[in-house]
C-alpha cells in the first residue's frame, strides 16, 4: 500500500505525503515596491470570494491576508492568505491580519438569501460596472502595501538573546 498519494504537494509516496502535509507551507514573499507581487498572492477573484464570505452577518471566520514581517531593505515582506475567528484581534505582536470587506457600493452585486442564516448570492443582473466601486480591489491592495510599510513588529526572541541572560531567581 505504498502507492502514490496525490496531495497538494504533488504525487508522492505515503510517507513523503504525510511529511509534506505536516510541514507549514512556504512563506509567500511580496514587495512593497511591486504591486503585482501582492496581486499574485491575493488575486481579484480570491478577494471577491472572501469579501463576500466576510460580509455574511453571522460569519464566524474572517478570511484575508496576514503580514508576518516588516519589509526588508529591498522591500520584501512575508504575506500569506489566512483566516481567523471573528473574536480574535486583527493585529498581534507578531503579525497583522487584514480581511477584505465589501464596500457599500459592492453590496448591489448581491442579494440576501431567505432564511435565518443571512446568506448572500450574486444577482443574475448585477449593476453595471460603472455603477459599482471597481476600485475596491485596488484600494484593498493599496491598504496591504501601506500596512506592510508601516508595520512594526518587535525583534524575535532567539537563542543567545540578552533577555535570557542574568539572574532568574531561585
Amino acid at each position: 500500500m505504498l502507492g502514490a498519494v496525490l496531495t497538494g504537494c504533488g504525487a508522492l509516496d505515503a510517507a513523503a505525503a504525510i511529511s509534506c502535509l505536516i510541514e507549514e507551507p512556504p512563506m509567500s514573499t511580496a514587495n512593497v515596491n511591486d504591486r503585482a507581487s501582492v496581486e499574485a498572492i491575493y488575486p481579484r477573484d480570491v478577494y471577491e470570494a472572501e469579501a463576500a464570505q466576510n460580509a455574511v452577518g453571522n460569519a464566524q471566520t474572517l478570511r484575508g491576508v496576514r503580514i508576518d514581517s516588516v519589509p526588508d531593505e529591498k522591500g520584501d515582506f512575508a504575506l500569506v492568505r489566512a483566516a481567523r475567528d471573528t473574536g480574535e484581534a486583527a493585529g498581534t505582536q507578531d503579525a497583522l491580519f487584514i480581511p477584505p470587506m465589501l464596500g457599500s457600493r459592492e453590496y448591489g452585486h448581491f442579494v440576501e438569501l431567505p432564511g435565518r442564516e443571512g446568506g448572500m448570492a450574486e444577482r443574475r443582473d448585477p449593476p453595471a460596472e460603472g455603477s459599482s466601486d471597481g476600485g475596491a480591489y485596488a484600494a484593498f491592495i493599496d491598504s496591504i502595501i501601506e500596512a506592510a510599510r508601516n508595520a512594526q513588529f518587535p525583534e524575535r526572541i532567539g537563542r543567545g538573546d540578552d533577555r535570557f541572560k542574568g539572574f532568574r531567581g531561585g
